[in-house]
């Protein structure tokens, strides 16, 4: 799981360092901003790369390429089934947005029980080449 950390913030900080422009101001909320998540959840989902590759910025593309994505997907997949998402808050920052999202996943154990566990999921945007483009991705 280690792996998997280091491998997603060196993913995010290469696609920092890219960033050439990033709007003025940031939204208040994700329906005024035309949230990104419901996409990146079906894509984590359907583990399918190609829901969430054109949300992407040209660097994050690179570096976050199918089986790099097949591994986040992986590493998620170890708490369970993706069973909630909902929406926290809005982080404000001149270079970039951020959105904040609690990602809620269910397992069952030996014994049948269920075992719930919750990650914090960042999902970073700015405006790329005239577009709104998810610029990194964590999980923790």
């Amino acid at each position: 799981m280690g792996r998997f950390k280091l491998m997603l913030l060196a993913v995010m900080a290469a696609a920092m360092a890219g960033c050439t422009s990033v709007p003025e101001t940031v939204p208040d909320s994700p329906e005024q901003n035309g949230t990104r998540f419901p996409q990146v959840a079906e894509a984590f989902d359907r583990r399918d790369y190609a829901v969430i590759e054109p949300l992407l910025s040209g660097e994050l593309r690179e570096q976050l390429t199918p089986d790099n994505f097949t591994k986040l997907v992986d590493g998620l997949e170890q708490n369970g089934k993706l069973v909630k998402a909902e929406y926290l808050t809005q982080l404000r920052h001149p270079a970039a947005g951020s959105e904040l999202w609690k990602l809620t996943f269910s397992r069952e154990n030996a014994e049948g029980e269920a075992v719930v566990t919750d990650k914090l999921l960042r999902i970073m945007y700015g405006t790329l080449d005239g577009r709104p483009q998810i610029i990194g991705l964590m999980a923790q």
